[in-house]
């Protein structure tokens, strides 16, 4: 009877030991995305988080949906996910995209809660009245620039390019980054200009109607309306956008490039952005340092993907060393 007490005594100690080691190292995380789980660049960034915080981490996601909702409901659901905050109670918080710092920095910076974002493509100091101790994070610098300098080294003879956007909180930061007050700026010589298009219509007419430019570049296309009130999916406006384009037809998305999509992309890898973050995690949470002596990491590193179909339609031939870096799809 005596060793049979000795056992449960021993059993017990043991579960309480790996229950205090638990409660000790399982770390809770609340990942607040402005964005839904289908999308490609949310789907690979939070990949690209999980994997590399594997262990003694604990996740929970809440999904803004703001590419596929209207704007009046932006901050009922950024007051969803603050309920979600509230009740979790984590030990860190990732904001990803510019909607969810947008509409819940303020809110995080009141806090004692280590916050890390990611996918900021405006800057982050316009979110805040004073800069946080609590936040850092990775920005996400959509390569436009270098992308319209490739292009031009990929399309010689191009003199005019037209970067057409989407209505939405990515497309403001975009222009604010690479264009300024600018409505047209010059890029290896060659004459860029912008335009905003928010419903289906306006982007058809506008890929018809745009035979004075020798390319296009569009790095936003998710929040293009249709007449019923939603939004046109994203697959249909790739396929209509190259079969329609008279002109070559160039993204920032790689998911767009395939046989009857777009000729090519230049484009961050999304789940090395992830990686990026978990390592800002993985410093405040284990290592103990402040988020606020943490300095914010710039993604800006692109990556090619072309399609050989696309390329032999438009008689397009890619020079090295892009040829050689280049993913084929």
């Amino acid at each position: 009877m005596r060793q049979f007490y000795v056992a449960v005594v021993t059993l017990l100690m043991s579960l309480f030991f790996v229950i205090s080691a638990y409660a000790e190292t399982n770390n809770q995380i609340l990942i607040i995305e402005s964005y839904h789980p289908v999308l490609e660049w949310t789907r690979l960034c939070e990949e690209g988080i999980r994997e590399n915080l594997r262990n003694n981490y604990e996740f929970h996601t809440f999904y803004m949906d703001t590419k596929r909702i209207a704007p009046e409901k932006f901050q009922e659901q950024a007051d969803r996910a603050w309920e979600m905050y509230q009740e979790i109670k984590p030990d860190l918080v990732i904001l990803g995209d510019d909607n969810a710092l947008r509409f819940l920095g303020k809110r995080f910076a009141n806090t004692y809660t280590p916050v890390v974002f990611f996918g900021i493509n405006n800057n982050p100091r316009n979110y805040f009245d004073v800069s946080p101790k609590n936040i850092t994070g990775v920005l996400e610098r959509t390569p436009l620039i270098p992308w319209l300098r490739y292009l031009r080294e990929i399309l010689p003879k191009a003199q005019r390019a037209l970067v057409l956007m989407d209505s939405s909180q990515s497309s403001t930061s975009i222009i604010n980054v690479t264009f300024k007050d600018r409505t047209e700026i010059s890029v290896s010589g060659m004459h860029v200009e912008y335009k905003i298009v928010s419903d289906w219509n306006e982007w058809q007419n506008t890929i018809k109607q745009q035979a004075e430019f020798d390319l296009i570049v569009s790095p936003t296309f998710h929040s293009i309306k249709v007449k019923s009130g939603g939004y046109i999916d994203v697959e249909d406006l790739i396929r209509w956008t190259s079969k329609n384009s008279d002109v070559p037809f160039f993204t920032n998305q790689d998911y767009t490039v395939f046989p009857e999509g777009a000729v090519g992309a230049y484009t961050l890898d999304a789940k090395a952005h992830g990686a990026q973050v978990a390592k800002m995690v993985a410093s405040i949470l284990e290592d103990k340092i402040v988020p606020r002596n943490m300095m914010y990491i710039m993604d800006r590193q692109g990556l090619f993907v072309f399609n050989e179909a696309q390329l032999k339609r438009f008689g397009i031939s890619i020079p090295e060393p892009i040829n050689s870096k280049a993913t084929w799809r």
